[in-house]
């Protein structure tokens, strides 16, 4: 089943797993069958909310990813903000009620980047694989 539109995933699609690949609609006709669970979402908004859920259920201690520090968050600020993404605060474990305009500015200094993905997932440890 896909997710709603228009709200939060449902406990269906938050589970126990760590594991998970979202893909956009349409795309579950057309990938060869996988052992994994693929969720179809309908839109980038739907997708940001079921990372942000999923993150929240999970309460991982330590993020990995490749080039997590140099563009991967903050990217995933990027599309937040431009969305509108109100609890844009799960990538991390302090909770902000703010919006994110409002807590990182609209400033694109190295130093104002560096600080907004620090301040982000404040409460996880990164672990980056990109090797310059």
């Amino acid at each position: 089943p896909e997710l709603p539109v228009t709200g939060a995933p449902s406990a269906e699609h938050l589970r126990k797993s760590s594991s998970f690949t979202v893909a956009c609609p349409g795309t579950r006709q057309t990938m060869p069958k996988v052992s994994f669970d693929v969720e179809c979402v309908p839109s980038e908004a739907v997708l940001l909310n079921f990372l942000l859920a999923k993150l929240q259920r999970l309460e991982p201690d330590i993020l990995i990813g490749h080039d997590l520090l140099g563009g991967i968050v903050e990217k995933l600020l990027a599309r937040m903000r431009v969305r509108g993404t109100s609890k844009w605060s799960r990538l991390g474990r302090l909770v902000r009620s703010k919006h994110l305009t409002e807590v990182f500015g609209t400033s694109k200094s190295m130093y104002a980047r560096a600080s907004s993905v620090s301040v982000a997932i404040s409460g996880r440890l990164p672990c980056d694989t990109y090797i310059q």
